[in-house]
């Protein structure tokens, strides 16, 4: 309240006023004092959220709890309200930050209940499987993301070939055509995806637009001129799957394939496909909390920040994102704090952070730059 006064009823300088116009430290302090005063006299809000709620409730309890991540979006919280998903729950989709908070009074995105941290997929289950032919299984899933498939929680691997290493490039035919040895004479190898070591330090991903023998062709030089020696993988070819635990997604035709472990039906299993990109995304927000939670097989980033300040991130799990676990872009982000979080499997890199005078500590940062 001491503060508070001392706002309401400041010195009288003549620094407010020059020449009878209201100088720039007049409006800030009228800006302060709004600030202030909204939040002394704001109330916060506790909002609930749960597998087993409604979302034409008020959410404002745990027996009045909202059910969707569609709804939690739709919502525009207050400074100091906080937004709690139930433990041992589980919801599929991007947790998105839609207003900032005061410094004594951050919007919080946690926890409650009892049991495991509420988990937030960036993956669907397939089911509807059938046999394809032999060990391989399929199954219809219109959604032409998929960049990830996992097995009972376990990342599955997209068919490549060769299966493990490289091949080699033999013969140079031009900027975007080589030739190996090693490739098979009767395989049409266009339409796939090939990843080219072209440097220690470099990895291109280019397209094979023609096939002949082979030698193959792609659809642009890659950054660094191609070479003899350097190594290459193809992938995205029904014809690489070759043995358990690979799978393989066509586009055109809108069908998964994939053979299980085992070689049984994946009905056996629970398979999960990486369609969402983002697990929490913010942009340009302040004063912001999300702890107790865990963010789960996002086909780029988890926690995808631009130009925040002040958020503090702590005590979340963030597993098996394809790109990075944390990123926060923008030079002007500021004072934001990264503890205790778990984040492994990041097929890219762990945490991208960017700005200054941020905390980053005790962080567990595993199974990374896959």
């Amino acid at each position: 309240m001491q503060l508070l006064t001392k706002i309401l009823h400041p010195p009288i300088t003549p620094s407010f006023t020059q020449n009878g116009v209201k100088s720039k430290g007049y409006n800030r302090f009228l800006l302060l004092l709004l600030m202030v005063l909204v939040s002394f006299t704001s109330k916060s809000e506790v909002y609930y959220i749960s597998n087993s709620g409604n979302d034409s409730n008020n959410g404002t309890s745990e027996n009045q709890a909202w059910r969707t991540l569609a709804k939690v979006n739709s919502f525009i919280p207050s400074p100091g309200d906080k937004i709690l998903f139930k433990r041992d729950d589980e919801w599929t989709g991007t947790l998105e930050v839609k207003s900032s908070g005061f410094p004594q009074k951050p919007i919080v995105y946690g926890a409650y209940g009892s049991g495991e941290k509420p988990k937030l997929y960036g993956s669907k289950q397939v089911n509807g499987w059938k046999q394809y032919t032999g060990n391989i299984y399929q199954t219809t899933f219109s959604d032409p993301a998929i960049n990830q498939v996992f097995i009972d929680g376990k990342r599955a691997k997209s068919a490549r070939y060769p299966n493990t290493g490289y091949l080699d490039i033999n013969q140079v035919n031009g900027k975007n055509s080589f030739t190996s040895a090693q490739l098979e004479n009767g395989i049409n190898y266009t339409g796939s995806t090939v990843i080219l070591r072209a440097r220690e330090w470099s990895i291109s991903t280019k397209q094979v637009t023609a096939s002949s023998g082979n030698s193959i062709t792609i659809n642009s030089a890659p950054l660094y001129d191609l070479n003899i020696g350097e190594g290459f993988v193809l992938f995205d070819k029904l014809k690489f799957i070759d043995e358990p635990g690979e799978w393989f997604y066509d586009k055109s035709t809108s069908t998964l394939y994939l053979w299980a472990p085992s070689g049984d039906s994946p009905e056996n299993y629970e398979v999960r496909a990486s369609t969402v990109k983002n697990g929490l995304f913010a942009d340009a927000k302040k004063y912001v909390t999300v702890e107790n939670l865990e963010f789960l097989h996002y086909s780029v980033e988890a926690f995808s920040l631009n130009d925040c300040s002040y958020f503090t991130i702590r005590d979340n799990n963030v597993l098996w994102p394809d790109g990075r676990g944390i990123y926060l872009g923008s030079k002007s982000s500021g004072n934001c704090t990264f503890q205790n979080n778990i984040i492994k499997g990041a097929n890219h890199e762990g945490m991208h952070i960017i700005g200054e005078s941020h905390s980053i500590l005790d962080n567990s940062i595993e199974v990374i730059n896959l």
